[in-house]
């Protein structure tokens, strides 16, 4: 039998080799700890390659995986289905991504008749405020529009609380996605945030300033001009009695 002791590995030919001659296949596959040794060095060498201990390489992969791991949780508290397949990005919200105030963190796409598509702020970085952000944007792709009745009965059920327009995550559904994090050991999110702190925002030059209702569904829009923004406050949203967004400030 070949010996077993000082072992290395050849990086080219991706081999174990002992110090006295090469090893073949044969005296691998007849050695049952040599065989072990050489899987416990190449993950090893796997481990140490990658910035990332998890399971997943992509953001993308990792986001699905949770996609899939919710569901029985939206079936068990809130009796409800998500859609068959739904799609998870990264990537920039299509309004207010760097708003100082109501910055928009999570967004679903609903396309007619095809697969919904999430996309997730790259600001963000904390493994549960994405999947409380993941959680709520669920709930959207289920085909529900807005943060009214049907959308606030799911929520509620499935561990959101707060206000709906920008849901926070209750004890109980934290509880649940640490414990998805540990049970899965799925490892962390391979993924480091943006830092956009100090990006200049550009000034409206016009003298009636745009303000724009902070529920990313509503869409109404008003021209104000500074001053009375600056004195009084924005106007308040027709549509839920929230004070609207001023841009340009």
């Amino acid at each position: 039998m070949s010996t077993k002791t000082d072992l290395t590995v050849d990086e080219k030919a991706l081999t174990v080799v002992p110090q006295d001659k090469p090893l073949t296949v044969e005296d691998i596959l007849a050695d049952a700890d040599l065989a072990e040794a050489l899987r416990e060095r190449l993950d090893e060498e796997d481990d140490a390659a990658s910035p990332y201990h998890a399971k997943y390489a992509t953001r993308e992969s990792w986001l699905q995986h949770f996609v899939e791991a919710l569901r029985p949780w939206f079936r068990e508290r809130a009796n409800v289905e998500l859609p068959e397949k739904v799609n998870v990005s990264v990537g920039w919200p299509s309004a207010r991504a760097l708003s100082g105030k109501n910055r928009r963190i999570g967004e679903c796409w609903l396309p007619p008749g095809k697969t919904p598509h999430i996309f997730i702020s790259p600001l963000m970085d904390d493994e549960i405020e994405i999947l409380g952000v993941l959680v709520h944007e669920l709930i959207h792709a289920m085909g529900i529009g807005g943060h009214k009745l049907d959308f606030k009965k799911i929520a509620v059920a499935v561990g959101l609380e707060g206000k709906m327009t920008a849901t926070e995550i209750s004890d109980v559904l934290e509880k649940h996605l640490r414990a998805l994090l540990d049970e899965e050991a799925i490892g962390e999110m391979p993924h480091e945030k943006i830092h956009a702190e100090g990006r200049p925002i550009k000034k409206q030059t016009t003298r009636l300033l745009k303000v724009s209702c902070i529920d990313p569904d509503c869409g109404y829009i008003a021209r104000v001009t500074r001053k009375w923004i600056e004195e009084l406050g924005p106007p308040i949203c027709p549509c839920n009695g929230e004070s609207m967004e001023p841009e340009g400030l």
